[in-house]
């Protein structure tokens, strides 16, 4: 739920003065999922009870993507796109999975894509070859938008059909709470999943001296204005690209990250080897524009050290300044207590700012080309 509220935001920032709706058609999918065996018995977990039914073992896989499609189509062309008001003030938007951009194919409308997960995220073996055509042909529209929201996504993007789209981390303009650390003695490890791992740990070697306190998620009332309290945040990530990272980011709290590459080993998360796939025309062919070369490692392969090394430059809890790398539990519990907190909030803060400009151009892009089909009267006069 939290990706789109990115672009809508954006949406409503660069509109000021105007009224920004968004309709969500999506539902829940419930058809076929393709599932995997948990790694280790559940015995293996015992603080840790509810890890293996939190983790998301199984795929979920579009069936009947085609006739979806052609009744998607049909419906806006039916009832919203019907309207000439809604029909000259619309931007398409399409998410996770990518494939429903299929959806909006031929419409003629603006196209914003937001991408969070790879390109064949929940489409079936037989659809892949098709699917990447489709996508080559819908991103090169001068109307469409396509952005990732992380630049690992981007060389997973271009991997698989050879188009390279703008990279755009969150920038969560929709989060009001800013860092106001009132509870010093406490800090957060929020995460749902792995984190009872981290938090296991913690509770094992932190002596009974320590100047800090512990909590999880589950302690608090669940809400960021209680999480921005907090002296710092510990997060002990599950996949590449996490929106809860953009989020703390967002708000200038400290974030404290693993250091060694083998806790970025996600072999059941979205980007895996499962989804490791390139067509054989872009294998042979040559590549095309703007695609640069093709990397020697795959973006969606990381199980060996030399590719997590080499990937690991396009993580961003590598890339962003201020983001604290903790290299074992000792170093963790060793660098709390005397981080400097403030400096580390002010560079956080300092970045977001850099990249609120870079954002703005893009964003202003989308809505002129969204209004150039209703002609100049319909244009923001700050945009025209």
């Amino acid at each position: 739920q939290a990706l789109p509220k990115e672009p809508v935001s954006w949406l409503q920032r660069v509109l000021p003065g105007h009224t920004v709706l968004h309709q969500n058609y999506v539902k829940s999918y419930g058809g076929r999922a393709e599932g995997f065996r948990h790694p280790f018995p559940r015995e293996c977990s015992p603080n840790c009870k509810y890890q293996q039914e939190s983790v998301p073992y199984t795929f979920p896989v579009f069936e009947d993507m085609e006739e979806s499609g052609r009744n998607f189509k049909e419906f806006l062309l039916r009832t919203e796109l019907s309207k000439p008001e809604v029909r000259s003030s619309s931007v398409l938007l399409c998410t996770n999975p990518i494939f429903y951009c299929n959806f909006f194919a031929g419409l003629n409308h603006t196209l914003v894509g937001y991408f969070g997960l790879p390109l064949m995220y929940m489409v079936p073996k037989e659809g892949w070859d098709s699917w990447a055509r489709d996508f080559v042909a819908i991103a090169s529209s001068p109307k469409s938008f396509f952005v990732a929201n992380n630049p690992l996504l981007a060389e997973q993007l271009a991997w698989q059909s050879g188009v390279r789209v703008r990279v755009l981390q969150p920038l969560a303009l929709y989060m009001k709470d800013a860092y106001y650390p009132t509870r010093m003695t406490d800090v957060l490890v929020p995460e749902p999943r792995e984190a009872c791992v981290l938090n296991c740990l913690l509770r094992k070697f932190t002596p009974p001296w320590y100047p800090l306190k512990f909590f999880e998620k589950a302690d608090t009332d669940r809400k960021f204005r209680t999480f921005v309290t907090f002296r710092s945040v510990v997060l002990f990530p599950h996949d590449y690209a996490l929106m809860l990272f953009y989020e703390f980011y967002a708000c200038s709290v400290p974030i404290f990250v693993p250091a060694h590459l083998s806790k970025y080993l996600f072999p059941y998360s979205a980007t895996v080897p499962l989804l490791d796939w390139v067509p054989e025309w872009l294998r042979s062919g040559q590549p095309l524009e703007n695609a640069g070369d093709r990397p020697k490692l795959s973006p969606l392969s990381m199980t060996s050290v030399d590719s997590l090394r080499h990937w690991s430059n396009f993580m961003d809890f590598f890339l962003f300044p201020g983001v604290q790398l903790f290299p074992s539990i000792a170093g963790l519990l060793e660098m709390l207590p005397t981080a400097d907190l403030h400096g580390i909030s002010a560079q956080m803060r300092a970045f977001r700012l850099v990249r609120l400009l870079e954002a703005t151009r893009h964003w202003d892009a989308v809505v002129v080309a969204a209004f150039q089909s209703a002609g100049a009267s319909a244009m923001p006069t700050s945009l025209a």
